[in-house]
């Protein structure tokens, strides 16, 4: 009788460390983090407490304190170029260039809840650049009316300006807590303006 019983314990026990091992497997799934040149994406919970050792006491009273930020270069190319127009063909081009290194965006950030609580934080897009362009302009010289706001009448005629950067390096994304940085992501190395 004793070695009927001991048989059908084992089954079970192995029942009961198979669902362990697969709930301790679930509640270890990394978090993600989507990131594009373009400022946007989205950053979990998770990747927040992870990056400042928080538990979900010190999440919840810091959360209104966190912010993202990205660093797009170190080195990059930034150009533009302004074209007058008369009957929709290019009578006069203008453009100029500059390298630029670190320059750093404050990105804008919508907080994720389900059930009143944060689950993470959706990239709208790039704010005002902190970080300062390190060379002068080189190239043309751009008539006033380069900055006069791109404008083209019924028959083609007025002008069109065009914002370029090439980034040699890849975008960084950063979280931000007080006067902690913590690297989260990097994006595609190319990013139309």
């Amino acid at each position: 009788m004793k070695r009927f019983i001991a048989q059908k314990r084992v089954p079970a026990l192995l029942a009961g460390a198979v669902i362990a091992i697969a709930l301790a497997l679930v509640g270890n799934a990394s978090a993600t983090i989507t990131f594009t040149g373009t400022g946007t994406g989205s950053v979990d919970r998770a990747d927040v407490q992870a990056a400042f050792g928080w538990n979900n006491v010190q999440f919840k009273r810091n959360v209104s304190g966190v912010s993202f930020t990205y660093a797009a270069g170190p080195s990059s190319i930034e150009g533009e170029s302004c074209n007058r127009l008369v009957n929709w063909e290019g009578v006069e081009h203008f453009s100029h260039s500059r390298q630029a290194y670190e320059a750093t965006y404050v990105n804008t950030a919508e907080v994720q809840l389900a059930h009143r609580k944060v689950t993470g934080f959706t990239l709208t897009g790039r704010g005002q650049s902190t970080g300062p362009w390190a060379e002068p302009w080189t190239g043309d010289v751009f008539p006033p009316e380069c900055y006069a706001g791109p404008w083209l009448d019924d028959s083609g005629t007025g002008w069109t300006t065009e914002w370029i950067s090439d980034f040699n390096e890849p975008s960084e994304l950063y979280v931000n807590f007080g006067d902690k940085r913590v690297f989260l992501a990097l994006a595609n190395p190319w990013y139309p303006w």
